[in-house]
């Protein structure tokens, strides 16, 4: 009988086969003697890793022990009743990704990069929605499809807590969120310089300096900043960045820290557009249209960006077992985007397509505050860890849109392209909107994290927000809509510790997001909702190098809107997306210089409501049902060889549908490879993302567009430590 997807939804591939067999190859080479330490305590010294500077040996990309950022407490990774990924410096840095979006294409479950290379993050977890559910350092960031890239080489690690997360977060879509955590002071001296080269015009220029102030190191000042200049396998397309992240921390007291997080970062790029289905992924009468086809015209102009970030972090200790934190920041933004890109049908020619685009000018500011404290109590039940928390958000931006007609742009013939016809100082002539939008949200919520004994533990919390959305038409001068929405969201989770290392959990969760809009006859958009069942097991293994996950999950997002059939540029709110999925992952530092991580995910999205009966029982765009990753570097302590490192993996995805195109993507393998060498102060790395130079897509916007996955990348880096 022929294999199917739908009949059996957690069937694993040949490859998840594999990447299991790893995962017990890995744990079952781990050294009794350095198996993890017995649960006690969530404060105690046996549950706290102390700062490792690592230099020769690889570290886990899923990292053990408390992740503070993130869980908002310091309980275990392991007694944490949900899925968190973490890809630590040392892994960004063995890969040499350079976005955000390379660094998410190799964690179970997400999905990166699916819209091209746009300039912008482009990620969905779980099978939902591709928005922008990115925070920075425990703080929400502008939620929008267009906001300039973030910088990776200003993060220090990056954290994907999958599914609902409104607990904490407050307004977040259900698949889950994506937290960069910035770079901080070190308490020693350190430094780095940095070149990297590489094919495509790839140049870099880094630096990263940390000093102490003080003799114990709790004032510290570092500075991290980058520039690099980079050209595209698309014709005329570039990208050029500049960035700044000077910090600081000071010790205000004997039992209070600062931190002082600043940024300023410059983008220009001329956006990736795609290219018609017909002659990439579907068969055209002239044959392959050229994958250096750039369909938009370079004469109209490009996209500028300037973000500045202001914020800090204070965190005080009342005593052993009660702390207060405080987290915040004021984040700038101001973009023109000028664009132009096709979305009509292909003529009967089979090489004429039509054009659209606009002129566009973001300006955004978001001001955000989280304040908590966290703290331990005992109860004739057992030891509670408390947390309460405070969190105020508040946004402003406004939004210009300039659209530019067919007949400013005309057509393109895809064969034999010709440019010029209009240019940075030609107006456009369509349609103009003007709209300012303020958000203004307050959310309030406590959480406990009860452990009763050695080896149970019972996670509970609810969370209380009010938003309001005032959107402001600047052409006509009204209020166009001024709702306010609240919820109360919330999570149980059970996590119970069969021995040292090995903990079986499962919770349920619930999320809301409010929209703005309204539908046709003024009234105003609710909220969307999701709700969550998970359950997996988790494991560590000596002292946290070796750590692996498993986790099944049901996952409904609903109030998703759709297009209004009666009323044309209206929608409505009747539809629904429902996930279902396996997902493991695996990291293991294996002390006799092998590193490996892996990660396999299996995920059945489809649209479970719609107004249009066509949508229902179809994948959500650009999902794939099965997806793999893997990467393993072996470092050469001894020998004549002693220093070098050799790295290998691969990413893998099937094919991928969606329920607004009406063709598959087809699902491709590609490799990557790594050759380091570490010297006395200095160290190099040649690393090649899609070694045979593989042709694949990352997705469809429509019937209209596909878009391009990345071509070979060859990357030199040089570092000199200082």
């Amino acid at each position: 009988m022929p294999y199917n997807d739908h009949q059996h939804p957690f069937r694993p591939t040949l490859l998840a086969a594999a990447l299991a067999l790893t995962c017990h190859t890995a744990f079952a080479q781990g050294t009794p003697a350095d198996a993890a330490a017995p649960a006690g305590k969530s404060g105690d010294q046996a549950t706290r890793l102390p700062e490792v500077k690592v230099r020769a040996s690889a570290a886990p990309a899923v990292t053990p022990g408390t992740i503070t950022s993130t869980t908002k407490g310091e309980t275990r990774a392991l007694e944490t009743p949900q899925s968190i990924t973490v890809i630590t410096r040392e892994k960004l840095d063995q890969t040499q990704v350079k976005s955000l979006v390379e660094a998410l294409s190799t964690v179970a479950g997400v999905v990166a990069g699916e819209r091209g290379r746009r300039g912008f993050d482009d990620f969905g977890i779980r099978g939902q929605v591709f928005g922008q559910e990115k925070y920075i350092d425990g703080l929400n960031t502008v939620r929008s499809g267009y906001v300039p890239a973030e910088e990776i080489f200003g993060a220090e690690r990056v954290e994907v807590l999958k599914g609902p997360a409104s607990l904490l977060f407050g307004n977040v879509r259900p698949g889950g969120l994506v937290n960069v955590v910035s770079k901080r002071p070190k308490r020693e001296a350190f430094g780095e310089l940095g070149v990297t080269v590489g094919n495509l015009g790839f140049r870099e220029v880094t630096a990263d300096v940390s000093r102490p102030l003080s003799s114990d190191g709790r004032s510290a000042l570092r500075v991290a900043a980058l520039g690099n200049d980079s050209d595209d396998a698309t014709d005329h397309v570039f990208f050029k960045n500049k960035y700044i992240a000077p910090s600081f921390s000071v010790a205000v007291g004997e039992r209070t820290d600062l931190t002082v997080l600043t940024s300023y970062q410059e983008r220009e790029w001329l956006r990736n557009q795609g290219l018609a289905p017909k002659g990439t992924v579907l068969p055209n009468k002239n044959g392959r249209i050229d994958r250096s086809l750039f369909i938009g015209d370079p004469s109209f102009g490009h996209n500028d960006a300037r973000r500045t970030r202001v914020g800090y972090e204070l965190q005080h200790r009342f005593g052993e077992d009660w702390k207060l934190q405080q987290n915040f920041r004021w984040d700038d933004y101001t973009m023109t985007q000028r664009g132009t890109a096709f979305h009509g049908a292909l003529a009967a020619d089979e090489r004429t397509q039509s054009r659209t685009g606009n002129v566009q000018h973001d300006d955004h500011r978001t001001l955000a505050l989280d304040t908590y404290v966290n703290g331990r109590v005992r109860s004739g039940i057992g030891t509670h860890e408390l947390t309460f928390g405070l969190d105020l958000n508040d946004k402003h931006g406004r939004l210009s849109s300039r659209s530019c007609t067919a007949a400013d742009l005309g057509t393109i013939d895809l064969f034999a392209p010709t440019y010029g016809r209009l240019d940075e100082s030609t107006p456009c002539t369509g349609a103009f909107s003007d709209n300012t939008q303020d958000i203004r949200a307050v959310g309030v919520y406590a959480r406990d994290h009860l452990r009763i004994g050695q080896q149970l533990h019972l996670t509970f919390g609810a969370r209380h927000d009010r938003v309001t959305t005032r959107t402001f038409n600047e052409v006509k001068s009204v209020v166009s809509s001024e709702p306010k929405d609240s919820a109360t969201t919330g999570m149980l989770g059970l996590v119970y510790e069969v021995m040292p290392g090995v903990a079986p959990y499962a919770s349920v969760a619930n999320s809301f997001v409010p929209l703005s809009g309204t539908d046709a006859d003024g009234k105003a958009f609710e909220p969307e909702t999701g709700k969550q069942i998970e359950a997996g097991v988790k494991f560590e293994r000596d002292g946290g190098r070796q750590v692996a996950s498993i986790a099944v999950y049901d996952l409904k997002r609903r109030n998703v809107t759709t297009n209004d059939p009666v009323n044309a540029g209206f929608s409505v709110q009747q539809g629904e997306h429902h996930s279902r999925g396996l997902e493991l992952e695996l990291a293991a530092d294996l002390r006799n210089g092998w590193s490996i991580t892996g990660a396999y995910a299996y995920t059945d999205a489809e649209v479970s409501k719609s107004n249009k009966a066509s949508e229902v029982g179809r994948t959500v765009n650009n999902v794939p049902r099965h997806s793999v990753s893997v990467w393993g570097l072996y470092r050469v302590a001894a020998g004549p060889l002693e220093g070098w490192g050799f790295g290998l993996g691969l990413r893998h995805a099937s094919k991928r549908t969606g329920y607004s195109y009406d063709f598959s993507i087809p699902g491709y393998t590609v490799f990557d490879a790594a050759v380091h060498y570490q010297g006395k102060g200095w160290r190099a790395a040649l690393n090649v993302r899609n070694l045979a130079d593989k042709t694949y897509y990352g997705g469809a916007l429509s019937n209209s567009v596909v878009t391009l996955g990345d071509t070979r990348q060859v990357r030199l880096n040089l570092v000199y430590e200082l």
